[in-house]
């Protein structure tokens, strides 16, 4: 069976043009390349991960999360977004479901949410991307704010109607604590399967070894001890009506 080694690190400044490469490369309708001021907003704030084949160094999917707006009382709405992923799907989670479980953990031990607001959306067209959504526990919004509502006809004119968005609680914290001690991130590796498709459109199973090298792997434990004795640690908030 074959072996894909590969590593999960937060991108950095000398990763922006292989990052420029391939969001080119992933290119579709529905995903377009994010700018190169929004790349490199989130490269200084630290939002961007990689997963990168070990051995060849090629980057085979990321995911960052972005800050969408803030209001004139200082509440932070970052998005999770810029996701791609081209290696196959991970068992028995996704590497997107990985990706998303990340992000909202990230947010939550890195992000000030004492000082100010803040609150976590994402928006999906596809099914498969809604459902990982919905796994975590995010829920889609029934009633936009105006400001978002018309802020979504800016990037998806014409396939308004066809979009989800949804927001996060902390609820969903709790789940993405759940996933990350179920593959592994406190002790730094993982090992598990990935269905990919073959040239001919069979599908194959390979072995994914997978190694983190994020610095908030060694907040998880203190995270979910926290959270067994009922302390809160998530902050965040519903989405500002007026911004």
């Amino acid at each position: 069976m074959a072996t894909l080694n590969l590593t999960l690190r937060g991108a950095g400044a000398g990763d922006e043009r292989r990052l420029w490469d391939f969001y080119q490369s992933t290119l579709t309708d529905t995903l377009p390349v994010p700018s190169v001021t929004t790349i490199r907003k989130a490269l200084q704030r630290g939002s961007l991960l990689i997963g990168e084949n070990t051995d060849s160094g090629a980057i085979v999917a990321t995911a960052g999360y972005f800050e969408y707006i803030k209001s004139i009382d200082g509440h932070i709405v970052f998005e999770l977004a810029g996701t791609r992923v081209t290696m196959g799907k991970l068992l028995p989670f996704s590497l997107q479901q990985i990706f998303l479980a990340l992000r909202l953990f990230q947010i939550v031990v890195t992000e000030d949410q004492i000082k100010r607001q803040i609150s976590v959306v994402s928006s999906a067209r596809h099914r498969r991307s809604q459902e990982n959504l919905v796994c975590i526990g995010m829920a889609e919004i029934d009633a936009m704010p105006r400001w978002m509502d018309y802020d979504t006809y800016s990037w998806a004119p014409a396939e308004h109607k066809d979009w989800r968005h949804y927001v996060a609680d902390c609820a969903c914290v709790d789940r993405a604590l759940i996933i990350l001690q179920h593959v592994g991130l406190e002790g730094g590796r993982h090992q598990c399967r990935c269905i990919r498709k073959k040239n001919d459109g069979s599908s194959e199973q390979i072995d994914v070894h997978l190694t983190y090298q994020l610095p908030i792997a060694a907040l998880l434990a203190s995270c979910v001890q926290a959270r067994a004795k009922d302390e809160v640690i998530c902050g965040l908030s519903s989405l500002p009506q007026t911004v």
